[in-house]
């Protein structure tokens, strides 16, 4: 392996731990459950970019 190559490749280790650890959004992540009805007004937020997290539509 170079320097290159290992230099590259602690930079990937970095980023991937950052990723798994500071920056884990997964705990804050926003979860909305809407019915079919209101998927229309949804889409409207999406477009207007007023959404944040997932949308689970519950059929």
């Amino acid at each position: 392996m170079t320097n290159l190559q290992s230099d590259q490749s602690s930079a990937i280790e970095a980023i991937w731990a950052k990723m798994a650890n500071e920056w884990n959004i997964s705990q804050t992540t926003l979860a909305n459950e809407i019915s079919l009805e209101q998927v229309p007004e949804t889409i409207e937020f999406i477009k207007n970019g007023e959404h944040l997290g997932r949308t689970i539509v519950k059929c």
